[in-house]
């Protein structure tokens, strides 16, 4: 019997994480949505799930990470010790600050558009737009709209 693939749309997960600073997540804790709605003038939201998504299903994949009013959604689509597929959802206004990673970064705008900034030097992407960004270089990424991006990371190689 043939297995039927299915269309899902995922729900962004419960598992909310407050930070005052979501340039600073390492300082994050975790809060109920019901006390979110107390604080959300106070505080930035991050919320992410790092649980996979289904396999062997299709997906919308825009429909992976929900916008949040004021917030970055991430959502993990695979994760592996040799790399991971990220997707994420920046509301308007919203950045993740200056970092550096030990492996190269390929990017894909999947909606709106985003500037990012590598070695201070700025781009703008709009929905479709994708560029490596290389291993060890401080970058940055900023919403002057609301938009959504994958992030693919291979830590197949260690390029120093």
């Amino acid at each position: 019997m043939a297995k039927t693939n299915k269309i899902v749309k995922q729900a962004p997960s419960k598992d909310v994480k407050v930070a005052k600073n979501v340039k600073d997540t390492k300082k994050v804790t975790k809060v109920s949505v019901k006390d979110n709605e107390k604080l959300k003038k106070e505080i930035k939201v991050m919320t992410t799930d790092s649980k996979e998504i289904e396999k062997e299903n299709i997906h919308i994949i825009i429909e992976i990470a929900e916008y949040v009013h004021n917030a970055v959604m991430s959502r993990t689509v695979i994760k592996k010790t040799t790399g991971n597929v990220t997707a994420l959802a920046f509301s308007e206004g919203e950045e993740l600050s200056d970092k550096t990673i030990p492996f190269d970064n390929y990017i894909q705008i999947i909606d709106g558009s985003a500037d990012v900034t590598i070695d201070k030097k700025t781009f703008h992407l709009e929905t479709g737009n994708g560029m490596v960004i290389p291993a060890h270089a401080l970058h940055r990424y900023y919403a002057k709209e609301k938009f959504k991006m994958l992030s693919t990371i291979i830590k197949s190689g260690y390029e120093g």
